[in-house]
């Protein structure tokens, strides 16, 4: 169970805890009591009062629940960073990646979080050059950046993997694909330095 091996962590002196794993908002249909991610997490909180910090890795934000939003809301020991599987801002490549949720989508999510949690940042995987990608759609994954005010930017160029429903569809030229990754990659370490001020301040006044 998760909440024993957090408590033998705790006793071994680990400080903090990162629950992590492949698509972990989907976590608990398949278990007694089908629990979500957000009942574990208050689980966890709940019974080892011990645990000074708990971090959750990366996670599809449309799939979070409302035990989550309440235990980043109530409990200062659930680290205030989350990392998005966003992969692009673009709506139609979200589609074409089959993913649940849009641009807006995203922007309402993390609005909803800063306002539980004003210090939340965010980081965000993203893909360049996903096929059928043009500059338009690209600079609305650009702009998604700053929108979310994204800190922490995971970005890697598109990479076809054959027998897949991308690989058959038009390809992003490498090369363009490995300029819009550096972009990214760029405007990912100016938010960061832009915020790293603020942070530093915060981090002085605890």
């Amino acid at each position: 169970m998760v909440v024993d091996q957090v408590k033998k962590l705790v006793a071994n002196g680990y400080a903090e805890v990162v629950l992590t794993g492949v698509d972990i908002t989907s976590y608990g249909p398949d278990l007694p009591g089908t629990p979500t991610l957000g009942k574990l997490t208050q689980s966890i909180l709940r019974h080892v009062p011990d645990l000074p910090r708990l971090r959750i890795s990366s996670i599809d934000s449309i799939e979070a629940d409302e035990a989550l939003y309440d235990a980043i809301a109530s409990d200062r020991r659930l680290m205030p960073h989350l990392h998005l599987s966003l992969q692009s801002g673009d709506d139609m490549i979200l589609k074409r990646m089959k993913r649940r949720h849009s641009h807006d989508d995203a922007l309402s999510i993390v609005a909803k979080l800063r306002s539980l949690r004003p210090e939340m940042v965010f980081g965000a995987d993203i893909i360049a050059g996903f096929p059928t990608e043009t500059d338009e759609m690209f600079e609305n994954t650009r702009r998604i950046v700053t929108e979310a005010d994204l800190t922490y930017l995971h970005v890697f160029p598109y990479s076809p993997r054959e027998g897949t429903p991308a690989a058959r569809m038009p390809q992003v030229n490498k090369r363009v694909a490995r300029d819009r990754a550096a972009i990214l990659r760029a405007e990912g370490e100016a938010q960061f330095q832009n915020s790293a001020p603020a942070a530093s301040a915060e981090s002085k006044m605890c």
